[in-house]
């Protein structure tokens, strides 16, 4: 091994517990392995490959799934989803939501907001796993509060965050979740 392997610059992992990730990879396993079993009975090739190939992307998303999670850098912030990778400038980031997501700002002004799945709270998981979801995502507030400037950290900043809070009621219809008919209402 040379020495000029790039380095990763200095930040905090904010992943799941190691006992809780292969729970995460659940999502491309299951069904990967179920394809592969379809195209070993297949006669033909094209069954075959075409369960190979959707076998593989699951095996992708399985990997993906372990390895879910947020890396708080000191100049950005790296999520990393089940789909895609996210890097945010940590000037751009605005607040964390109670879904969690990070609510971030793009160059040109528009408001955007990127899914923090590996701390998505599943109602089906214990307590231990519910707490160390909490408390990464308390970890990762503290990091884009630290991260923003004065005047967005303020009152409005509180405000916005309390609405999209973890004690939300999805049909009440408050700010930032879903009410009637799906739509997403703005606080005023």
């Amino acid at each position: 091994m040379t020495g000029d392997a790039p380095r990763r610059a200095p930040g905090t992992e904010l992943v799941p517990a190691l006992v809780d990730r292969p729970a995460d990879t659940l999502p491309g396993l299951v069904p990967g392995v179920g394809l592969l079993l379809y195209g070993a009975e297949d006669g033909t090739g094209w069954g075959r490959a075409s369960a190979v190939a959707a076998a593989l992307a699951c095996g992708v998303l399985a990997v993906r799934g372990f390895r879910a999670g947020v890396r708080c850098e000191a100049r950005r912030l790296v999520v990393r989803g089940f789909v895609w990778t996210r890097v945010i400038p940590r000037a751009a980031v605005t607040g964390v939501t109670g879904f969690p997501a990070v609510r971030w700002t793009a160059p040109g002004g528009r408001r955007r907001w990127a899914p923090v799945t590996a701390f998505v709270e599943v109602s089906e998981e214990t307590g231990g796993t519910r707490s160390r979801k909490r408390s990464s995502t308390v970890s990762l507030r503290r990091w884009a509060a630290r991260g923003q400037p004065p005047a967005e950290a303020g009152r409005e900043a509180v405000a916005r965050d309390a609405a999209d809070g973890p004690d939300r009621r999805r049909a009440g219809g408050k700010p930032g979740c879903p009410g009637p008919g799906g739509r997403f209402r703005l606080p005023r």
